[in-house]
């Protein structure tokens, strides 16, 4: 008899916090950002995490989502220029159907609000993070989405 306890947790897990608790260890957390423990060597991860160290913060998979919205929502509104208006602004992010926040993470499709189809997944090991898998870049598979 085998038994297996995989314990598979959600992006928002993806934060120091989470990995230094003893009690995580072992688990794995899906990702679709660049690997943090891997993110000085890349840009734009560096420049994020340059940023949220300058300010005393904590990066995490959570923080670089925001990064990415701040970015394209500055993409959009700089198409629009002078004639920003809310309609324009969300026309303009409806048109926008490929989004990888610079390289920060998979591709996304966020004008049509549709999930990326990659991923990486990371493991909790000795208070930290791991890339488990793939061995570089991300898993993609667009059957890995789901429509509900």
């Amino acid at each position: 008899e085998v038994e297996l306890e995989v314990v598979n947790l959600e992006a928002q897990y993806y934060d120091p916090a989470f990995a230094e608790d003893p009690a995580a260890e072992g688990a794995y957390v899906w990702t679709s950002v660049v690997s943090l423990e891997e993110g000085h060597d890349q840009e734009p991860t560096g420049t994020y995490l340059e940023l949220v160290e300058q300010q005393g913060g904590t990066p995490s998979s959570l923080g670089v989502q925001a990064f990415s919205a701040g970015l394209l929502f500055a993409t959009a509104a700089s198409e629009l220029g002078a004639d920003l208006t809310r309609e324009g602004l969300v026309e303009e992010l409806r048109g926008i159907t490929s989004w990888e926040g610079g390289g920060l993470h998979a591709p996304g499709n966020p004008g049509e609000n549709r999930q990326p189809e990659c991923i990486l997944l990371m493991r909790v090991s000795d208070g930290g993070f791991v890339r488990d898998f793939p061995e570089e870049g991300f898993a993609c598979d667009p059957e890995w989405v789901i429509d509900v």
